[in-house]
């Protein structure tokens, strides 16, 4: 009879052993798989950063664009002051204010541009005798525009600079 109870206690040890064995390899493999998770959530959350840094950048780009655009269509009717078509004169104000809505009025420049566009704009509402078609300086005009643009350019050289470092 002692040799079956030598016999359970060993059965009894063996099967402890292999619940324990069971119990730590479950433990590890939690650990791993939470470690690994914790990992995916990193990745993840850096590669959204990145996208919406990226989808930033290129409306920043678009943007530039867009206000170089209007800069230069409102430049360009600019030196067409004499002509009284209403037409002419709506297209005048539409280029003139999507410019200030594109702009950032704390940029060093906006009120410069601004003074230079409402002096357009008076002279072609009102016909202001108090400005003559030469008193527009269209080099003033594309100075200030080159200024607030290479601004732009240059903000968004960094941007993608940074965008690249982190890339790698």
């Amino acid at each position: 009879m002692a040799e079956v109870t030598g016999s359970v206690s060993w059965t009894i040890i063996a099967t402890f052993i292999t619940a324990l064995g069971a119990l730590i390899g479950s433990i590890i493999a939690s650990v791993i798989a939470y470690r690994g998770t914790k990992s995916a959530q990193r990745i993840a959350k850096e590669n959204l950063s990145m996208t919406a840094e990226l989808e930033r950048i290129k409306f920043r780009e678009k943007w530039i664009q867009n206000l170089r655009e209007e800069m230069s269509k409102l430049g360009g009717l600019a030196t067409t002051l004499d002509d009284s078509d209403s037409e002419h004169r709506t297209a005048h104000m539409q280029h003139f204010v999507k410019i200030l809505l594109l702009m950032n009025p704390e940029d060093d420049d906006y009120i410069e541009l601004q003074n230079m566009a409402i002096d357009l704009l008076n002279y072609w509402r009102d016909g202001d005798q108090k400005m003559n078609k030469e008193d527009f300086k269209p080099k003033d005009y594309v100075s200030v525009c080159q200024r607030i643009l290479k601004r732009e350019w240059t903000r968004l050289n960094l941007e993608i600079d940074k965008y690249k470092e982190e890339q790698k």
